[in-house]
Parts: structure tokens; sequence; C-alpha cells
């Protein structure tokens, strides 16, 4: 048999498209391009584990269109045998997808263990991974990431985003969000971005840190505390304290004049401001 199966198809959508992918275990790649049109590329590969040939026969790719609407996903057969009785889960093949997508799409992924990478989309993103790193850049409107041990990096997101992570670190550098909103558990979150006039900023986070990076003429009110740590930042600023003061744990603060300021909040284990 061969040791890899190959899926492809392209579908007509039009200028806008909305596209949404369910894989278990491969690298998923998915960009933006100029062409009216949805192609994908799936490759099935055979692995050398323990039942790896049965999980590989077991396992198929399928692709469906309904109007602007494509979908595409790893289908797991194979639920009669004798492991699915014994309650055990056979490890399925891994299943790479290279995806194309007109630019103005909104794209929602789901995977469980393997690489993410989606780039230059101009609408919404959605990215859910249990065990794999994320990795966004040039986006345009939004994204929201789940994210379960693995290491997400957006790079010029310019629009709203949020998070929910555990067990993995997340690095957002050259953005300009219009929002934010981050919950995290053992995880350590660095945002660089410029701040919106009417955008709100929150983070709350157990068991990681907090790192705010801003332009120095930015305006800004904070409000921020930590139970494990402290609370400081770097640019001149007007400080009011509150509670646990002489701690540093929290801390209430404006940067810039107190006109057009956005609002930021964090509650963390340790907090920064740069």
């Amino acid at each position: 048999m061969n040791a890899e199966e190959r899926y492809e198809r392209t579908f007509q959508v039009g200028q806008r498209a909305e596209f949404s992918l369910v894989n278990v275990r491969g690298r998923i790649q998915v960009r933006g391009w100029d062409k009216p049109e949805v192609h994908i590329t799936a490759i099935k590969r055979l692995g050398s584990y323990l039942g790896a040939q049965r999980a590989y026969e077991e396992t198929w790719v399928e692709m469906e269109q309904s109007g602007c609407r494509v979908a595409a996903r790893t289908v797991m057969g194979g639920k009669d045998n004798i492991f699915g009785w014994l309650g055990v889960s056979r490890t399925p093949p891994e299943v790479d997808y290279e995806v194309q997508v007109p630019v103005w799409s909104q794209v929602s992924i789901r995977t469980v263990g393997g690489p993410m990478e989606v780039s230059d989309i101009s609408g919404a993103v959605y990215a859910k991974s249990v065990s794999g790193d994320v990795q966004l850049a040039n986006i345009q409107g939004s994204a929201i990431i789940d994210a379960v041990s693995g290491v997400t990096t957006v790079e010029n997101l310019k629009g709203n985003f949020g998070a929910k992570l555990v067990s993995g670190d997340a690095k957002l550098v050259n953005c300009q969000l219009s929002s934010l909103w981050a919950k995290a558990v053992s995880a350590n979150v660095s945002v660089q971005t410029s701040l919106s006039p009417q955008g709100g900023y929150a983070v709350n986070s157990v068991s990681g840190d907090f790192r705010l990076v801003v332009p120095r003429e930015a305006r800004c009110s904070v409000r921020a505390k930590t139970t494990s740590g402290r609370v400081y930042c770097d640019l001149p600023c007007h400080r009011w304290w509150k509670g646990a003061a002489a701690s540093g744990r929290r801390l209430s603060m404006r940067v810039g004049p107190r006109w057009n300021c956005a609002r930021c909040q964090a509650t963390c284990s340790s907090v920064g401001r740069r």
C-alpha cells in the first residue's frame, strides 16, 4: 500500500468565503490569495506505530460546499473494531492540509495535534488546538484562539483579539488591537500593540505573567492587580494606589493625558507595562 494518499479539490466561491476545517493530527496551513476560489490539498500519511496500517485504512478526508461555505474534515472510522470495544483509541494517521482561500474570508479551524498557520486573511479567524503551536500573521478583522499546551504567536494583527490559553504561552507583536481579552492558566502573555481610545483591554491570568508593550505616546488608564508577584510600569504615569500598595500588588494609574484614554485591566500573577 502507498505510504500516503492525496486529496485535492477546488471550489468556486466568489470574492468572500467561509471555510471550516476539522483535523485530528497533522500540519495545517491556511492563507489568503486573490482568487475567488478555495483550493484544498490534504495528504494522509501512513505511520510506523502499532496499528498504523489499520488506522490509515479507516481514515479519510471529506470536503463539501454549500454556496460560499466550504468545509473539510478528517474522518475516522472503525468504531466497531475490538479497540473500540475495549475503550482503546487507536492513534489516527497524520493528515496535512494546505489551503488557499479568498483574502476576504472567515476561517474556523479545529485540531487536536499538530501545528497550525493562518496568514493573509481579512475577516474573522477562529483557531482551536489541543496540542500544537498556533501562528497567525497579517490578519485584518478579528481572531479568537482556544489553545491547550502550545505556543501561540500572532504578528501584524489589526482588529480584535481574544484568547483562552492553558499551559501555553502567547506572544503578540506589531499589532494594532481595537480590543483585547484573554484568560490564561499556567501561561505567559506578551502583547505589543497600539491602543484605541474606544478599546478595552483585559487579561486574567492564573499562574502566569502579563506584559503589555505600547508606544511611548500611548494614552490609557490602567487597573492591575496580582496575587503572587508585583505590578510595575516603565513609562511616566500618574499613579494612585489601592489595597496592597506597599507590596506592589495593586495599581491604578494613568499614562498620558486623561482624554481619549484606552482602558486596560489585568489580573495576573505578575503584571508589567512598558
